[in-house]
């Protein structure tokens, strides 16, 4: 699909994808289905990142779990240490206020 847009408009417009952390393309398709995208919460952006490398840590443990390997003492600690962070950030993108 194409469509015309003043200089003034997509600005606008992508200012708008931007605001709520997609691409034009994402906005237009929210909207076209009738749910506007909101705007992102400020540490968003930085918990996904946190989060996918706590997940990437997670991920390597349980394969190492998977093939018979006992989680020493140390590494069953930084299991949970891991899960410590994830529930920390979890907390902090609850108690933050929309804006």
């Amino acid at each position: 699909m194409a469509a015309r847009l003043t200089p003034s408009q997509y600005f606008d417009l992508e200012a708008r994808a931007k605001g709520a952390g997609v691409t034009v393309g994402t906005y237009l398709r929210h909207l076209v289905r009738g749910r506007p995208p909101t705007a992102r919460w400020p540490l968003a952006r930085a918990a996904i990142v946190q989060l996918a490398r706590a997940g990437n840590n997670l991920n390597q443990l349980v394969k190492l779990a998977h093939s018979g390997t006992l989680l020493s003492a140390a590494l069953l600690g930084a299991v949970r240490s891991v899960l410590a962070e994830v529930r920390a950030v979890r907390r902090a993108l609850q108690d933050e206020p929309r804006g």
